[in-house]
């Protein structure tokens, strides 16, 4: 949002040039460096299990999201005439590596959202050459078709089908749903901001598991406005959408405005309109999710400082360039000290104790060794006392050591009942309780392991295993059988099956 206001405060006439010399130094950047791991001859050696190209973002989705709407502000460039032939050349140059490396990712987000961003500005293009001409609305036809043909082969219907379609829609559909039915369940405050993970289970269902299996776990919507609403209420999502119709509204006022620089303007709307295309269908990964707001304020500032420009003096000109610098300068050293006081304190300083305590070496016949690396996991532990990802990962890591069966399940009973109503929590003692021999004490975690993830058959396959070591038989079968008709042919529900006919 600091970003946005700076955005629409520094902002000034139509040209755009400070914007699009940041989106062509990021277009420049994440290009040659995508380059180079197409090249396999990338310098850094990541750990990265999918598609070599990601950039600096972590993903191939999220490298070619941003190559989808640089590279539609690069067009922008090259089609525009009152540019010189160097800068339109290198932006021709620079759309189409943006467009290729996108293709090689094997990621549909950023040449779908490329289309976008062009068709709207070669719309434009069109429009300044010969408005409401033949030729244009013959094209706006022709883009409505194949946007038609477009979604329906990312749907897996059509030609294009084989082309477009990706499994990964079928799962995000499914995380979509799970939005919606958070925002049915609360309408008004959403489950709570960064909360989605954590009610994810509690709404999935059966229709969700004949698409993914129960491992399959999501923090995120991946759609930023259904993330909005199911977080944060609907409200909240209104307010977001009303953002971004009043973007589309100063944007005709700009238009009408403004004839001079219609296509300055067209390659930032462009950019803009290829970033909501892809956020429709992605997670609000911040490299990437800072431009929504960016463009979306240049936009709006654009907007309101095209109106008839007065004679300025020089000095006036430098007074108003200093205002200017003042106030950004003043919102930006403001995010980046309350960002940096709070990430210090709540995520860096745990991160680095935990991962410092995990890269301890040590020798199993060793026991100062052992001794040592279990009391720095221990430490880390208090460091992030409400965070139940880092305490799961460091009760794994004790879980290691020799000798610390007792202090591995001690933890693991803590962290559950701290964290009542974590699936994880009640999982991860469960399984620790399973492995030293107490079935009888996993039971009680197995149990209240279901209320927080209705549909999932798997606990209740352990739970069933726990009673049968006990020798409840009856209870065992019982719940064997309710394996066996949620999922029948998931490997849960045939040893669920194969048990019950041990047990005849």
């Amino acid at each position: 949002i600091l970003l946005a206001i700076g955005a629409v405060l520094s902002t000034r006439g139509a040209r755009f040039q400070y914007v699009y010399l940041a989106l062509g130094s990021v277009a420049v950047v994440e290009t040659l460096y995508g380059f180079l791991q197409y090249l396999n001859v990338d310098p850094f050696k990541w750990v990265n299990p999918y598609n070599r190209i990601i950039g600096t973002l972590g993903n191939p989705n999220f490298m070619s999201a941003t190559l989808g709407f640089t590279g539609a502000a690069m067009v922008g460039v090259a089609l525009n005439r009152k540019l010189h032939m160097s800068w339109r050349i290198a932006g021709t140059f620079l759309a189409v590596s943006e467009f290729l490396l996108a293709l090689a990712s094997e990621s549909v987000q950023g040449p779908i959202s490329f289309g976008g961003g062009v068709a709207v500005i070669l719309g434009v293009y069109i429009w300044g050459r010969k408005p409401k001409s033949p030729l244009f609305f013959t094209y706006s036809a022709a883009v409505s078709a194949v946007l038609v043909v477009v979604l329906l082969g990312v749907a897996r219907i059509g030609p294009l089908a084989e082309k477009l379609y990706q499994y990964t829609l079928n799962v995000r559909t499914q995380y979509w749903r799970a939005a919606l039915r958070m925002m049915a369940e609360s309408p008004l405050t959403g489950v709570g901001v960064d909360s989605f993970g954590e009610n994810y289970r509690l709404v999935r269902n059966a229709e969700t598991f004949k698409v993914v299996g129960p491992e399959v776990f999501t923090n995120a919507a991946h759609s930023v406005p259904l993330q909005l609403g199911a977080t944060a209420g609907i409200p909240v999502l209104v307010l977001y959408v009303g953002l971004q119709l009043f973007v589309m509204y100063r944007v005709w006022v700009m238009f009408k405005r403004e004839t001079d620089h219609r296509m300055s303007i067209a390659g930032i709307v462009g950019a803009w309109v290829a970033f909501q295309a892809q956020s429709l269908i992605s997670i609000d990964q911040i490299g990437v999710g800072v431009w929504g707001w960016i463009l979306s304020g240049c936009l709006i500032g654009g907007s309101y400082a095209i109106v008839s420009e007065e004679p300025v003096t020089k000095k006036k000109a430098r007074a108003q360039q200093k205002s200017k610098v003042s106030v950004v300068s003043l919102l930006v050293t403001f995010g980046f000290i309350v960002g940096v006081a709070v990430d210090w304190k709540v995520g860096y300083s745990p991160d680095l104790a935990v991962r410092t305590a995990i890269a301890i070496p040590f020798d199993a016949n060793n026991a100062q060794s052992v001794a040592y690396r279990t009391n720095a996991l221990l430490a880390a532990i208090d460091t992030a006392p409400k965070d139940i990802t880092y305490q799961s990962l460091i009760i794994q890591e004790v879980a290691k050591m020799p000798g610390t069966a007792v202090q591995t399940e001690k933890i693991a009973r803590d962290l559950a009942n701290t964290f009542p109503d974590s699936w994880d929590a009640q999982n991860l003692a469960a399984t620790i309780l399973e492995a030293v021999g107490k079935p009888s004490d996993a039971i009680k975690y197995r149990e209240k392991q279901f209320p927080l993830d209705p549909a999932n058959w798997v606990p209740k396959n352990s739970l069933a295993i726990d009673l049968e070591k006990l020798a409840q038989i009856a209870q065992a079968k019982v719940i064997y059988q309710q394996v066996v008709d949620a999922a029948p042919k998931s490997p849960e529900g045939l040893a669920a099956a194969d048990a019950l006919k041990r047990l005849k």
